[in-house]
């Protein structure tokens, strides 16, 4: 699996994708890619055996990927796109992408996390008076 990036999330994709600097509007984006993200790891333990759920694994990864990009996720997108078709095929590799994709929710979630509370920071310093 080949990554365009070497981090879990990269700050600089949704600001760039929007061509927006705006940290509230940035924070509620971030936050709701959580929610996503916390649906995406409900459904993922729900799943107790997988392949036994993959129609519902297959719709997740295809509705999250997609966001995940927008975000500057990558590598959660990157094993989305290939959970999505070894959900669909019921594919021999679709237990070790469960299982990737699974590992990375955590990870990523943490690193937007920073974001978020980066982000928080900007808000309050620029609503302070000078």
């Amino acid at each position: 699996m080949q990554t365009k990036s070497a981090c879990m999330f990269d700050r600089h994709i949704l600001p760039g994708s929007l061509e927006i600097e705006d940290p509230e509007i940035l924070r509620e984006i971030y936050e709701e890619y959580l929610g996503q993200i916390g649906e995406m790891q409900t459904t993922f333990s729900r799943a107790g055996a997988p392949m036994s759920n993959n129609e519902e694994i297959s719709m997740m990864a295809h509705r999250l990927k997609s966001s995940s990009l927008a975000v500057g996720a990558h590598q959660i997108a990157d094993c989305l796109k290939l959970l999505e078709v070894a959900a669909r095929n019921q594919a021999a590799e679709f237990n070790a992408l469960f299982t990737a994709t699974r590992l990375l929710i955590t990870p990523t979630r943490n690193e937007i996390l920073i974001e978020i509370n980066r982000l928080a920071e900007v808000i309050k310093n620029t609503r302070q008076p000078q």
